[in-house]
């Protein structure tokens, strides 16, 4: 029997659900497929907005928390993670809806969110795990020297 054991998932980087594309983050977030908006494309109906409600809203937030950290729901409700997790993710939900002019944009903007600050969360788990041993790999990777 060898002394090797297996790597254990790092605990300081989030578990971010593996969305490599803006269709898989659209079937996260529930939304059914369709084309990329354009920004200037098609005039929306003023009232789009009147079309979400806050419960709506609110499970949209919470499901993209829990595509950013998938054992949310397990989690202690103090946790520092969780608190950040679902503050980024209200944030964003906020920002994609009150800067869309359609609910397809809206969709659009949460999805390629989400699939970007996945990849970005790959590559720093990447990195982490390659250079396990350098304690400043992390600031060099957010400076852009990777």
């Amino acid at each position: 029997m060898s002394n090797t054991r297996a790597p254990q998932p790092l605990p300081d980087v989030v578990q971010c659900t593996y969305i490599d594309s803006i269709e898989k983050a659209y079937q996260v977030l529930g939304f059914p497929p369709s084309e990329s908006p354009r920004e200037g494309s098609r005039a929306a109906p003023p009232d789009w907005r009147n079309e979400l409600n806050d419960q709506l809203r609110q499970d949209l937030v919470h499901k993209f928390a829990h595509a950013i950290l998938p054992n949310l729901d397990e989690m202690d409700p103090r946790n520092r993670q969780r608190i950040k997790s679902i503050r980024f993710a209200r944030f964003v939900e906020s920002e994609s809806y009150y800067l869309s002019r359609s609910r397809e944009q809206y969709h659009y903007r949460l999805a390629e969110t989400l699939c970007g600050y996945c990849k970005k969360m790959q590559r720093i788990q990447e990195v982490k795990r390659q250079h396990r041993w350098d304690p400043g790999i992390l600031e060099r990777f957010c400076n852009g020297e990777y």
